[in-house]
This record gives structure tokens, C-alpha cells and sequence, in this order.
């Protein structure tokens, strides 16, 4: 299982959702109304999750020239999923948060709510339902796949060493520029073309870094590339902290994908996987690791909707209490480490679950059809 699979990719994509569902159980970067150092350097740490996925996205984006199945690619195994959450969640929202039953849960669906669901998720381009805020990046996806044909052209004109260090000088430069100026420079965002832009040089970095991952892993070996992320993520939070003293207001931009730390971290974080991964370890592990991130986009749709649900059961809230979690770095970790793990391994079983009952609904409207064939074969 899973033998053709690159498994540092597999290993990259488990770690990107990881830091994707600690992202959404923050704590935040104050405690007691003042900043909390503890906070701000996990902050750090785990701030390039969506910038790891844009680096897989661009290790095998450009392999294909056929536009036409990368369309239909993407709305079999996105854009499907994608409808199928948000209706889901529009239609059992009040039985799963509101306490209502289920018929009355689907009821509260009306023409106003379909007319919003359909405005912006085709014509804002982002989610309106509750729960599913983190469909943006898929959002974001979609809109670099509409986008191929000039995403390809662009990537086949950087033919030779001088074209790949010039987008990489410029790409950078443009990137710390923006670092500088806490976003106003080019005033990225989350939601169309003020992402599609960073998301892009993100996928080309992918792209040339996974194509010459041997020769950067000979150069360097993993504990640089543990080093270099390090640093990143250090030279982060002292940036954090020295505008934060200048300015009395903390930057966040610095925190966000579209970061040349951003950049930076989730460069070497893959590197020192992919070093990690040509040392020899038993099979069995890699094949868990396959099986793992083959569930990391299904884990994705749906950790959101059990983070909730946990909030509306005071789940996380009494975990904070029980274990007086405050704003020293021990705790924070330990509650990042559970809380995290506990939700990733929750989507996880949800997800095998769903992909099961789904298989048995395949083979059983396959056993239906063959049964008809067989009757009307018959007649």
C-alpha cells in the first residue's frame, strides 16, 4: 500500500494538518491582557501549515499539460467534497449546535439561505455556512487551478539557472518587502487574488524545490535544515516582539503563509522530512505515514466542524481548567500537544468511517445496477 507514494510528502502533508488544527484551538498571543511570550513563540512554530500545503501542491502541479482533466480532477476530489460539507452543514447545523431534532434542523433551510450559500460560494468565492471558514484555502485552490494554462506557460519559461534564481531573488525580495511593511506593500490576504498571488510563488518554490530535493538534501542535511527552520521561526518572533515594542501593536502578517518566514520555515521543514525519510526505517512505518496523509485532506474538511462541537460541549474549556492551563510555555505546549492530537485523531476516525460507509454504498447501488442488468437480460 502506498509503495508508489513519495512518503515525505505523506509525512509533510500529516505535519501541515497538524499545525493546521492547532491554529484553529489557539489560545491566542495574550494572556491576563498582556502579551504572553509563551504564546507567541508556538505561534511561530506552527504558523506555516497552509504554506507547507502550497509547497506539496507544487511538487507534482505542473507535471500535466491537459487542462481539461485537471478541471475535471479537481471537481471530483474538491470541489465534490466541498458541496458535499457545506450542504451537510447547512442542513444539520441547528440538530448539531442548536439543539434542535433534525427535521427541524433541515427545515430552517430556505430559499434566503440557499440564494446566500449560492452568492457566496460562487460569486463572493467563500464560504457563507458556518463552520467551514477554513474552506477558504480550497477557495484559493480552486481559483490556481482556473488559472493553469498561465500558471504552466510561466513555469516552462523558467528554463535555465538564471530565469529560477531570478523568481526566486524577486520572489523573496517581494515577500520580505511586505514583512517589513506588515502587509501594505502588497496587502496579501485570504480570499481571491489577494492570495492567489503568494499562493502561487509558494507552488513555483514547491515545484523547484521537490525537483532538486537530492541534490539540496547532499548540500545540506537535516540538521541544518532543522537549524535554518529554527531560525526562521526565531527571527520571526523577535520581529514580532521589537515592532510590538516600537509600535505598541502586535504584526501579524509576519505569521501568515504569505510570509518570507513562512517561506523559509516550510522549505526546510520539508528538506529535514525528506532527510529524515532516505534514512532506513522499517516499511511498516512508511506505510502508516501513506495511509495517514491519504486522510489529511478528508481530516481537513471536517476538524473544523469537531473543534466546534467540542467548544459546545466545553470539552476543550474544561481541559483548560482541569489543567490550569495559563500562559507558561509547558502548559501551552501540553494543550497544543493533546488537544491537537486528540482532534486530528478524532477527524481521522471520522474519516475512515465516512470513506467506509461510502464503500459499502458504492458496492451496494454496484450490486442493485448488476441485479437490473441481469433481470432486463433476462426479459
Amino acid at each position: 500500500m502506498g509503495k508508489n507514494k513519495d512518503s515525505s510528502i505523506e509525512y509533510l502533508r500529516i505535519i501541515a494538518c497538524f499545525f493546521v488544527v492547532c491554529i484553529h484551538i489557539s489560545l491566542g498571543n495574550f494572556y491576563n491582557d498582556a502579551l504572553c511570550k509563551s504564546a507567541l513563540i508556538l505561534a511561530c512554530f506552527r504558523a506555516d501549515a497552509v504554506a507547507m500545503f502550497w509547497l506539496i501542491t507544487g511538487a507534482f502541479y505542473f507535471k500535466s499539460s491537459d487542462y481539461k482533466n485537471i478541471i475535471l480532477h479537481t471537481i471530483k476530489k474538491i470541489v465534490v467534497p466541498m458541496v458535499f460539507i457545506t450542504v451537510a452543514v447547512q442542513l444539520f447545523d441547528g440538530w448539531l449546535f442548536q439543539d434542535l431534532s433534525v427535521v427541524d434542523s433541515i427545515r430552517t433551510v430556505n430559499l434566503h439561505s440557499i440564494k446566500a450559500l449560492v452568492k457566496g460560494g460562487v460569486i463572493q468565492w467563500t464560504s457563507p455556512v458556518a463552520h467551514t471558514g477554513h474552506f477558504w484555502y480550497l477557495y484559493v485552490y480552486l481559483l490556481v487551478v482556473l488559472f493553469y494554462p498561465v500558471e504552466k506557460a510561466f513555469v516552462d519559461t523558467l528554463n535555465d539557472k538564471f530565469k529560477i534564481r531570478a523568481f526566486a531573488i524577486i520572489s523573496v525580495f517581494l515577500l520580505v518587502l511586505n514583512d517589513l511593511s506588515d502587509n501594505v506593500f502588497a496587502n496579501f490576504s485570504h480570499h481571491t487574488f489577494g492570495a492567489l498571488v503568494p499562493a502561487l510563488i509558494l507552488i513555483i518554490w514547491g515545484h523547484f524545490v521537490y525537483q532538486n530535493r537530492e541534490r539540496l538534501s547532499q548540500r545540506l542535511n537535516g540538521i541544518v535544515w532543522l537549524f535554518l527552520f529554527v531560525i526562521a521561526n526565531v527571527y520571526r518572533y523577535f520581529f514580532m516582539l521589537l515592532l510590538y515594542a516600537k509600535n505598541g501593536d502586535l504584526p501579524t502578517a509576519v505569521l501568515y503563509w504569505y510570509s518570507a518566514c513562512g517561506l523559509m520555515a516550510s522549505i526546510s521543514m520539508y528538506m529535514l522530512i525528506y532527510c529524515m525519510s532516505k534514512a532506513k526505517q522499517p516499511q511498516f512505518i512508511k506505510s502508516i505515514g501513506v495511509v495517514i496523509g491519504s486522510f489529511t485532506f478528508d481530516i481537513y474538511l471536517i476538524h473544523q466542524i469537531v473543534i466546534d462541537l467540542l467548544h459546545k460541549f466545553e470539552v476543550i474549556e474544561e481541559f483548560q481548567r482541569i489543567f490550569v492551563i495559563d500562559g507558561t510555555f509547558g502548559k501551552q505546549l501540553f494543550y497544543y500537544f493533546v488537544i491537537g492530537i486528540s482532534i486530528f485523531v478524532i477527524s481521522l476516525i471520522l474519516s475512515v468511517v465516512f470513506r467506509i460507509i461510502l464503500k459499502l454504498m458504492c458496492i451496494l447501488v454496484e450490486m442493485i445496477k448488476n441485479r437490473c442488468v441481469i433481470k432486463t437480460q433476462q426479459l
